[in-house]
């Protein structure tokens, strides 16, 4: 984690980062468990040290999966927190995981209590804008096929651990279509050998 939040923040002091690392809980969840459910106010940030979850929401009975956080990634319903609202986004374990988690109260006070914090609460706010404005993007202007190129190209490690009807609903394509993209995709790496 300490890793991490010096990635966000290179200027963290040993002493600004133990802020954090002493109110560090480490926590276990089996296969199905939630991190966090709809209708709930996040109450901690988690940081995967083992393992794979997903982010998902409803709609008219069909889950829509927004995001896949593996080892090293952050758990938290971002904008929630920041309002301190009810999420409309579940957070699930795909596998038995390990986070350190802590509260977002103490995230909030660490965010007032140096410079060094405060900047680090901006890169964060960056960091999931910029990842938002991606998928958007991604959405908006790219085609199905292009879409799965780029999951490739950046998340090749998500294949293979989390199950491809939920990858299909992130890249906002029938299973079907998905299915095809590998084929093909399989095809044309065999025939550049």
């Amino acid at each position: 984690i300490v890793f991490a939040m010096r990635q966000l923040n290179p200027m963290l002091t040993d002493e600004e980062v133990k802020m954090v690392t002493d109110q560090l809980v480490l926590k276990s969840y089996k296969k199905n468990d939630y991190f966090i459910r709809e209708g709930q106010v996040p109450q901690e940030i988690g940081f995967c040290v083992k393992g794979a979850f997903r982010q998902f929401y409803r709609k008219q009975d069909k889950e829509v999966n927004c995001n896949f956080m593996l080892e090293y990634d952050f758990l938290v319903a971002y904008a929630s927190m920041l309002r301190h609202e009810p999420s409309r986004y579940y957070i699930q374990a795909l596998e038995d995981c390990e986070i350190l988690s802590y509260s977002t109260t103490n995230s909030e006070e660490l965010y007032c209590s140096t410079r060094n914090w405060e900047r680090y609460g901006r890169h964060v706010a960056q960091w999931v804008v910029l990842q938002l404005n991606d998928q958007l993007e991604a959405l908006q202007f790219s085609n199905a096929k292009e879409r799965y190129n780029d999951l490739l190209a950046k998340h090749s490690n998500w294949l293979g651990r989390i199950p491809l009807k939920y990858i299909a609903t992130y890249l906002g394509i029938e299973q079907e279509t998905l299915s095809r993209l590998r084929a093909k995709s399989t095809v044309r790496q065999e025939v550049l050998r």
